[in-house]
């Protein structure tokens, strides 16, 4: 067993070392994080659900004069295919018309990005802030898959650091699962992790191998990085919440079964416009640190969430453990509804482990409990801000649910 974690923490940092090896020298005349007349954003990742907020919060913004929002090749326009993301989530779906906002497709793995070359020189010599968001969600690919991934971070790097007038600060959205595995004897600094505490999946080895880069960078080059560990985001006044995360899926699964989870923890999540908002704030931050985690000061008792649950669905409540066991063993019934959905097939591996992590940790549903001391001052939003989550939200949330065909299995009488 130790063999096999020395050799994946061994593959692990090969990865790092490959993509922090000859950084090439600085060329901007100063470390900027302000332009004369305006910010301008380079900003990957924009139709997923924190980078469509992310985006109508930068296009909001009066000092952003424009932003860039690169994302890859689909099968739709990317005009068309970034509308119906932000209608998708409530959001204006008019805002692809602002005369701020520049949508590229490309690739930051590429040379030049995919991009034509005047493009690509326009950004260089513009952008005074990268927010890389691009991040495939998926937790069973392992760490070659991820790769490419991880390089692109790379390509970002350089391509900040040979920017010819300023360096533009760069900020990534790593995320709270590489902190999955750490000790819970304590609040978790903001601050670089040792790769033991990653849990072994590809998704946070991949994670944890691009903050790396950064913090490397960050000491060998002119870079002024920016990692912002997110934790859990949920839906908020539209209800929009991903029908392919595991909390919706846990609620539907909860509905086949008539039964949902009790904890006496409270969770930190935030709903992803606080968070979009938040990161816009963050990319100004002058505090003294590469890591920031970005969690919800104003918990929301898990009590509160099972209640609205219980009185929608009409669902029992029962202890997490009790729960699991009865979803497992429906989910191997044949004739169960929990047994027709391939996504209860799934939950059941991963909610093992948060039920291991649930009797470690003094949060709910597994999640460790982090310092947001760095977060605060960088964020006036965080610190002051009104970010709680109200029950009206969590019914929003089985609104959205129901709409997007979750919550329709028809349940078998309980005896």
């Amino acid at each position: 067993m130790a063999e096999k974690l020395l050799a994946r923490q061994e593959r692990v940092s090969q990865v790092v070392r490959e993509y922090t090896r000859d950084f090439p020298s600085v060329r901007g005349l100063t470390i900027a994080t302000r332009v004369q007349h305006g910010d301008v954003v380079l900003i990957t990742g924009t139709t997923g659900s924190l980078g469509c907020y992310l985006l109508a919060t930068l296009l909001s913004s009066p000092d952003i004069r424009r932003v860039y929002a690169l994302n890859r090749r689909s099968r739709h326009g990317l005009k068309d295919r970034q509308r119906n993301a932000l209608t998708e989530r409530g959001l204006d779906g008019g805002i692809v018309e602002s005369t701020k906002l520049v949508l590229l497709v490309g690739d930051i793995a590429k040379s030049m990005m995919g991009l034509p070359v005047d493009v690509y020189t326009e950004m260089h010599e513009s952008v005074s802030h990268i927010i890389h968001n691009a991040w495939p969600l998926d937790f069973v690919s392992i760490l070659n898959a991820y790769k490419d991934i991880v390089y692109g971070v790379r390509c970002l790097v350089d391509f900040a650091i040979t920017a010819p007038l300023r360096v533009p600060r760069l900020l990534f959205t790593s995320s709270l699962v590489v902190l999955q595995n750490a000790p819970y004897n304590g609040i978790i600094p903001e601050s670089p992790i040792d790769l033991r505490y990653v849990m072994p999946n590809g998704y946070s080895e991949a994670k944890w191998a691009a903050e790396q880069v950064l913090y490397t960078a960050a000491t060998h080059t002119g870079l002024d990085p920016l990692v912002v560990r997110v934790g859990q985001l949920c839906g908020g006044q539209s209800g929009a919440w991903s029908t392919h995360e595991w909390f919706p899926s846990m609620v539907d699964s909860s509905n086949a079964l008539g039964y949902f989870p009790g904890d006496k923890g409270c969770v930190d999540w935030m709903t992803c416009e606080t968070a979009a908002n938040i990161v816009a704030e963050m990319r100004r931050a002058s505090s003294p640190t590469y890591t920031m985690h970005l969690v919800n000061p104003r918990r929301l008792a898990w009590e509160t969430v099972a209640r609205v649950m219980s009185s929608t669905l009409h669902l029992r409540i029962e202890p997490f453990s009790n729960w699991l066991n009865r979803l497992e063993m429906s989910v191997k019934a044949v004739d169960h509804p929990v047994k027709k959905s391939a996504r209860a097939s799934k939950l059941v591996p991963f909610l093992r482990a948060v039920e291991f992590m649930n009797s470690q940790s003094r949060l709910a549903m597994g999640h460790p409990e982090v310092s947001i001391e760095f977060a605060l001052l960088a964020s006036p939003t965080l610190s002051h801000g009104s970010i709680n989550i109200s029950e009206e939200i969590i019914s929003q949330w089985l609104v959205y649910w129901k709409g997007h065909g979750l919550l329709q299995s028809i349940r078998p009488a309980r005896l």
